[in-house]
């Protein structure tokens, strides 16, 4: 019989979990395909909370590779293409040449295919890009629903996303919690002559710079304003640890994209004193000196170094 390895990957650690079918069935279906093919399983590597297009940066990978290099390895088998790979961009298919070099045959339950010969890296890079536009795809329509969400003035994430003192209940909608009038103090506050954002954090219980973005949520006036969106470029993607999911990078929305919709009918802070809010931080920031080119920065590595002993 040939020796494989067992590859299971699933893209979420709630897809690993004891209550989900999604590892049995994939080791199930390896079974059957080994079964068809004369396969014996000598290594399993199961994979959870990465996605295809992150694969090549998880040390489960490299091990693969390593262990595809012995002569008594002949092949690794997967439930579908998919669970190997979905690439993102071009050097993602380094994958692939790892298993035309080491000549290792890819089992599938449709059948095998090997990268190393004509036929298998035509089909081999045929795959990979379905795989990788079946990835794009569902981004795609997960984006659309969720964009869709938030135009009704719904929330399409976890609680997580809610600013402090904002809450959100299905039927209800977002609903000021009361922990929000620290912030009405906190804006009362500013507009009487204090503009120590340190000494407004202490009254709220956030960080300095919590309470600034804070005074600059329009939350407040009753309306929720998303004006930026995560880069789903391969260039937005963060380097994580070990290739597990990790947020990628924010950046700003075009005019056009930008969602503005009023979701709570009694605003905390009236609109004309959120806009006297907004002016006076903006004079406050410009004459600050970080904002001042004529200014020398003496300190070089100020906010690169922190003390071992208060964080500061």
């Amino acid at each position: 019989m040939k020796r494989v390895i067992e590859l299971i990957r699933v893209s979420t650690e709630q897809q690993a979990a004891s209550d989900r079918a999604s590892v049995p069935a994939q080791r199930a279906i390896n079974q059957r395909t080994c079964s068809q093919n004369g396969l014996k399983i000598v290594r399993s590597i199961e994979i959870s909370d990465v996605s295809g297009a992150c694969v090549l940066l998880t040390s489960e990978i490299q091990e693969l590779i390593k262990l595809m290099q012995a002569p008594e390895i002949e092949g690794v088998v997967a439930r579908e293409f998919s669970r190997l790979m979905r690439p993102e961009n071009f050097s993602d298919y380094a994958l692939l040449q790892a298993f035309a070099d080491s000549k290792t045959v890819l089992y599938l339950p449709e059948g095998p295919i090997d990268l190393s010969s004509k036929t298998g890296r035509l089909l081999g890079t045929i795959r990979a890009a379905i795989a990788g536009m079946e990835r794009t795809e569902i981004l795609e329509r997960v984006w659309t629903a969720k964009e869709e969400k938030r135009r009704r003035g719904e929330l399409a994430q976890s609680n997580i996303v809610l600013p402090f003192g904002v809450g959100y209940e299905k039927g209800r909608g977002f609903y000021y919690k009361p922990e929000a009038e620290r912030v009405r103090e906190a804006f009362r506050l500013f507009l009487a002559g204090n503009h120590n954002y340190m000494k407004l954090a202490r009254l709220v219980g956030v960080t300095p710079r919590g309470m600034h973005l804070i005074l600059r949520n329009p939350i407040w006036t009753g309306l929720r304003v998303i004006d930026k969106k995560r880069d789903s470029s391969a260039a937005g993607r963060y380097t994580t640890t070990n290739g597990r999911q990790a947020d990628r990078r924010k950046i700003m929305r075009s005019p056009e994209e930008i969602i503005c919709v009023r979701v709570i009918s009694e605003p905390l802070v009236s609109e004309a004193d959120f806009q006297t809010v907004q002016r006076i931080m903006d004079r406050k920031q410009s004459r600050h000196w970080r904002c001042q080119d004529k200014i020398e920065r003496r300190f070089t590595y100020n906010s690169f170094l922190t003390c071992s002993a208060c964080g500061e």
